[in-house]
C-alpha cells in the first residue's frame, strides 16, 4: 500500500485551505454587495439595489437572501418570469424558508402557472402547515384547476386556523356550488355575510345562488340589502331588474335596469329594459301600447351597438320589428 508522503498531504492541505478561503472570499463578497443593496434600497435606488444584488448573487449562487431580494425587485417590475426563476434557485438554496415558498406560489399564480403555484404552495403547508394564507391559496389553486374536493378540504383547513374569515367562507361556498352542494353554499354564504356584513361580493354570491335554486323573491331580498350596504354598484341594480321581471314585476324591473345604467352604460341593462318594456306590451289587452314596444326595440337596439355578439338578442329585434298584423275591422254588412 503506498503512502501519502508528508509532502503530498501538505500540498493537498494547502489546496483544501486556498479553496476555502476562496469560498469565503467569495461568500464575503457576495454579503457586502447585499449590504448595498439593502442600503440602494433603502434609499429608494432601485435600479442599482437590483444591480448590488444580482453581483452578490453572482458571487454566491446559494446566497438565497440575494436570489430573493432580486425575485421581489423584478416582481415589482412586473417581470414576473425572472422573478419566479430567482425564487426557486432561492428555495433550492434554503428549503425550509416559508416566506420563499408563499412569493414563489403568487409568482407563479400571476403568470397564470396555477399547477406550480399549487405545488409551491402545498411546499409551504408542509413548512408551516398551521399558516393561514398558505392553506387558503392553496385552496383557491385547486378551485381554479377544478379539483373541488382538494379545494374544499384546504379552506376547511383555513378556517380551522381562523374560523371568522369571511373570505374563506365566501370561497368554501362558491367551492361546494361547484359540486352541487347549494344548501351548504347558502349556508356558508350567509356565515360569510355575517362575518362582514359591509362586504357586497358575498350578497352578490348568495344572490345568484338562489336565483340558481329559482328562488327570486329571496334573491330579491338579499340584493336590496346589497343596496343599502353599497348603492354604487350597477350589477346589483341589473341583478335585482333581473329577479323583479322574473317575478312578473315589469315596471319595477325597469326601474332597476335604469338605476344600473345611471351608474355605467351597459348592454345587459338595456337589453332588460327593453325585454320587460316588451313584456309589458305582451300582456297588455288590445289596443295595446305600440310606444312601449318602439321604446323596447330601441333599447335592444343599443344593447346590440354596445355589445354585437348578441345573436338571441337580434333575432329577437328582428322578430318584433316587424309591424303588429292590423286589427280586424267588424263586417259592415253584417255576412
Amino acid at each position: 500500500m503506498r503512502r501519502i508522503s508528508h509532502w503530498m498531504l501538505a500540498v493537498c492541505l494547502a489546496d483544501m485551505l486556498l479553496l476555502c478561503g476562496c469560498q469565503a472570499a467569495r461568500q464575503h463578497e457576495a454579503l457586502v454587495h447585499a449590504q448595498k443593496g439593502m442600503t440602494s434600497l433603502e434609499a429608494g435606488q432601485m435600479d442599482q439595489a437590483l444591480r448590488d444584488f444580482e453581483q452578490a448573487a453572482a458571487r454566491d449562487d446559494d446566497f438565497a437572501f440575494a436570489h430573493t431580494k432580486i425575485g421581489d425587485i423584478q416582481s415589482l417590475k412586473g417581470h414576473n418570469d425572472t422573478a419566479r426563476q430567482h425564487y426557486a434557485r432561492a428555495l433550492a438554496a434554503s428549503p425550509h424558508d416559508f416566506e420563499i415558498a408563499l412569493r414563489l406560489g403568487r409568482t407563479c399564480r400571476q403568470l397564470g402557472e396555477i399547477a406550480q403555484a399549487a405545488r409551491a404552495y402545498l411546499y409551504a403547508c408542509d413548512i408551516n402547515p398551521d399558516n393561514f394564507k398558505a392553506n387558503i391559496e392553496l385552496a383557491s389553486c385547486y378551485l381554479q384547476l377544478g379539483q373541488a374536493a382538494q379545494a374544499r378540504w384546504y379552506y376547511n383547513r383555513a378556517l380551522e386556523i381562523d374560523p371568522t374569515s369571511a373570505e374563506a367562507l365566501q370561497n368554501l361556498a362558491v367551492t361546494l356550488e361547484v359540486e352541487g352542494k347549494t344548501d351548504q353554499a347558502i349556508q356558508s354564504y350567509l356565515q360569510a355575510i355575517e362575518e362582514n356584513p359591509a362586504a357586497v361580493e358575498p350578497l352578490l354570491s348568495l344572490a345568484t345562488c338562489y336565483l340558481r335554486q329559482n328562488q327570486p323573491d329571496m334573491a330579491e331580498r338579499v340584493l336590496r340589502r346589497a343596496i343599502l350596504v353599497d348603492e354604487s354598484r350597477p350589477q346589483v341594480y341589473r341583478r335585482l331588474g333581473y329577479c323583479l321581471f322574473l317575478q312578473k314585476r315589469f315596471e319595477e324591473a325597469e326601474t332597476a335596469y335604469r338605476h344600473s345604467l345611471e351608474l355605467r352604460p351597459d348592454p345587459q341593462a338595456h337589453a332588460g329594459i327593453g325585454t320587460a318594456m316588451l313584456s309589458r306590451y305582451i300582456v297588455q289587452e288590445p289596443p295595446r301600447d305600440e310606444s312601449l314596444r318602439t321604446r323596447a326595440l330601441q333599447h335592444w337596439q343599443r344593447s346590440l351597438q354596445l355589445a354585437p355578439d348578441q345573436p338571441k338578442l337580434a333575432a329577437m329585434l328582428a322578430r318584433y320589428s316587424e309591424p303588429p298584423p292590423p286589427a280586424s275591422q267588424p263586417n259592415r254588412t253584417g255576412r
